[in-house]
């Protein structure tokens, strides 16, 4: 079973992908879910990173240089 994150239409939702087709799933791929019948051509699905983080942690020299690329940097 392979579990993938896409975009369809304006809605971000999980699903299986069986050979080119996507099946939407309810609930998350971390607990209990469940398949919904509708399905999905891989080709007209826009996939995207498997987790959305909530934030960015940066260390050390990481975190220098990123702080003063960051547009909106906190200290």
């Amino acid at each position: 079973m392979k579990l993938l994150r896409f975009k369809s239409g304006e809605t971000n939702s999980f699903g299986i992908l069986e050979d080119e087709v996507v099946r939407p799933i309810s609930g998350t791929p971390f607990g209990n879910f469940k398949i919904l019948d509708e399905r999905y051509s891989l080709s007209e699905l826009e996939l995207l990173a498997p987790v959305d983080p909530s934030k960015v942690i940066a260390v050390g020299l990481n975190y220098i240089v990123g702080r003063f690329l960051s547009d909106n940097p906190s200290f």
